[in-house]
Order: C-alpha cells, then sequence, then structure tokens
C-alpha cells in the first residue's frame, strides 16, 4: 500500500514539475510568462502547496522504504 501510494506521489511529482511553466525570469530558456493555462495567482499558489506536500509525503516515505 505505501509502495503505490510512493508511486504515484512520484509520478505526480514528475509531471507537476515538467508541466508548470516557470516565471518569468526564472530561466532564460523559457521566454513565456504566463501559466500553462493562463490560471491566475491563487491557483499557481495551491500547486506550488501541492508540489510541497508531495515533495514531503515522497520524502517521509522514501526515509520509511529505506529503513
Amino acid at each position: 500500500m505505501l509502495d503505490k501510494i510512493w508511486f504515484i506521489c512520484s509520478i505526480s511529482l514528475i509531471l507537476l514539475i515538467l508541466f508548470r511553466l516557470p516565471n518569468k525570469g526564472s530561466i532564460q530558456n523559457f521566454n513565456m510568462g504566463n501559466d500553462i493555462l493562463g490560471s491566475p495567482q491563487t491557483t499557481s499558489d495551491k500547486l506550488n502547496q501541492l508540489v510541497w506536500f508531495l515533495t514531503v509525503v515522497f520524502l517521509v516515505l522514501s526515509s520509511y522504504k529505506s529503513l
């Protein structure tokens, strides 16, 4: 069960990080300043919180698996 949660968490993190475009000025290779769907700031904040939550869950489960 924990392996499935760990796998879903890792795939979700990869997809969220790959599909989100950086803000203007953070990486010079991307010249687009808008989010991928033109979403407002609150949606961007919620996605940032989701990425951080999934990162923490992933790290906790990874450390648990290594024991």
